[in-house]
């Protein structure tokens, strides 16, 4: 959360951004709450949820062009947003950077929010690397969409074979902490068959008496409600034997 509301995922920090437009604002936060409660669902099968991720993805689209962003007003729109990185995340970057172990961050957000978020709230380092949808501009600087296929909740894997360079080039190193917080985030790393070992961690941001229990069946260890990234930085200060 941030100043007790929670805080805005890279799409909420364009589309739920008091810079712009209110009845934008309004559509995209009733668009949100229809598709992420199918999202967080028990009711529907991977399938259903894939089809409905990716009707939403072009509704959202669509609407987020109608918002006439340009390309130099990022800078000012993600300072404007409640995004946050989760509290301990710069001294977690700080870790892995110091003992050169390499960071991917695959989401299915806006990567330009993403890197402009580290760029305001920390440190965008040297060994992070972004693979998640990128805003596309015409020749006057103005957004009219993303570039090529869509990356969403559940085709992660695909987005991963798209970058098989990235995992070429750390075949080297076969072990993995994969941090989600979403189901089919634990397909991420499927396709990388070089890993020895790999320990999960998921990210219950809501409803967490409802799912919490599904969570803890799903990943080795969860990060419930509002918390830091305190616990996942003393397992690796005790692994680095820091």
């Amino acid at each position: 959360t941030y100043n007790g509301v929670a805080s805005a995922s890279s799409f909420g920090a364009i589309d739920g951004n008091p810079l712009i437009d209110k009845a934008i604002r309004e559509k995209a936060d009733s668009i949100r709450n229809y598709y992420h409660g199918i999202e967080l669902s028990n009711q529907y099968t991977i399938e259903e949820k894939i089809a409905h991720v990716e009707q939403w993805w072009k509704i959202v689209e669509k609407l987020i062009v109608t918002a006439n962003i340009h390309k130099n007003d990022l800078s000012k729109l993600v300072k404007a947003s409640t995004l946050r990185l989760r509290q301990g995340t710069h001294e977690l970057m700080a870790l892995l950077e110091r003992h050169g172990i390499p960071v991917l961050i695959l989401s299915a957000g806006i990567g330009d929010v993403i890197r402009e978020g580290f760029h305001q709230q920390s440190v965008f380092r040297k060994n992070i690397e972004i693979i998640s949808n990128k805003m596309k501009y015409n020749e006057d600087g103005l957004m009219i969409g993303f570039k090529g296929d869509v990356i969403h909740s559940y085709n992660k894997p695909k987005a991963s074979e798209h970058n098989a360079a990235y995992f070429e080039n750390n075949k080297n190193r076969d072990n993995l902490i994969l941090m989600g917080d979403m189901d089919g985030d634990l397909q991420m790393a499927d396709g990388i068959h070089y890993l020895r070992n790999k320990v999960t961690i998921g990210f219950l941001n809501e409803r967490v008496d409802e799912l919490l229990e599904t969570y803890m069946n799903l990943f080795d260890m969860v990060v419930a409600g509002d918390e830091s990234m305190d616990s996942v930085n003393t397992i690796l200060l005790a692994m680095f034997e820091e």
